[in-house]
């Protein structure tokens, strides 16, 4: 064998054992990392359906409820609250108006459902008012074909409080007639009677409506009846604030006319000698 070719051979297999050393040190030595693949502890099943079943859709929407006193006096504040209920999440945009007259007392933008305005409604007269409360705001959501929707929702909602006087009205203790039968003759006459007093001290006024269309402003007053029947007769007491007060008398009978009185003559002898023996009398008509 010639000596190049020796040489040859010995070169190649410096080469061979100098790359069996390097792989060796990469390999168990850990120089070379090599990323382990981890494998899934399980298998995982995927319900396909789920995907394939239709959204249900929620519209937004809310309903608008108020609460306050059913009954105020002239010049006494009055609390006014607001609930919001449903689905739509705000902000909303609120007006309140404590006489339903086209002038909000209160505007103010909500974030939450529930809202109170201390002292929001006074009043000056009497009557029955109408507080009206007014919700708007802007919806934005998808509709089921996917386009983009955008619209304004409103809501009124109204509740009525009864205005009262600060005045404390008349108070009718006793109200009467005598008798409560009679006839429609000329001289039989009703005796009527009220009683009643006041808190304040005002003046009084009487009024009588005796069941047949007639009626008396006096307080103790007399009535004769026409016709005969069943009468109500029934007595209202004002004060000059515009209190009042009603009572109903006793309920009347009025015959045509009583039956005709009897003269009886009586025998000229009686005694205790014959106490019990029959009477002749005459009557006459």
């Amino acid at each position: 064998m010639s000596d190049k070719k020796l040489l040859g051979i010995t070169i190649g297999l410096v080469i061979l054992i100098s790359i069996a050393v390097v792989a060796f040190n990469f390999l168990y030595r850990g120089e070379i990392k090599i990323p382990e693949i981890e494998r899934p502890l399980g298998n995982i099943n995927i319900n396909w359906r789920l995907f394939r079943s239709p959204l249900e859709i929620v519209f937004p929407d809310f309903n608008v409820s108020l609460e306050a006193l059913t009954t105020t006096k002239i010049n006494s504040p009055v609390d006014v609250k607001v609930y919001l209920t449903g689905t739509a999440k705000g902000p909303f945009n609120l007006t309140l108006d404590c006489e339903n007259d086209g002038v909000f007392e209160k505007e103010v933008v909500l974030n939450n459902n529930t809202y109170q305005a201390d002292d929001l409604c006074l009043y000056k007269a009497l009557g029955r008012k109408e507080i009206k409360a007014v919700i708007k705001t802007d919806f934005t959501y998808y509709n089921q074909d996917g386009s983009l929707i955008k619209e304004e929702q409103s809501k009124e909602k109204s509740f009525f409080i009864n205005v009262m006087t600060d005045n404390n009205p008349p108070k009718i203790s006793i109200c009467d007639v005598s008798p409560t039968k009679g006839t429609i003759q000329k001289d039989f006459r009703f005796a009527y009677l009220v009683s009643a007093t006041d808190e304040d001290g005002d003046d009084l006024e009487y009024k009588w409506d005796f069941g047949d269309s007639a009626t008396s402003s006096e307080q103790t007053p007399f009535h004769i009846y026409n016709k005969p029947g069943f009468y109500v007769p029934k007595v209202t007491v004002f004060d000059d604030k515009g209190g009042q007060d009603s009572c109903i008398v006793d309920s009347l009978m009025i015959l045509s006319e009583l039956e005709p009185f009897k003269r009886i003559s009586f025998p000229e002898e009686i005694g205790r000698e014959y106490p019990f023996r029959p009477v002749t009398t005459t009557i006459e008509e």
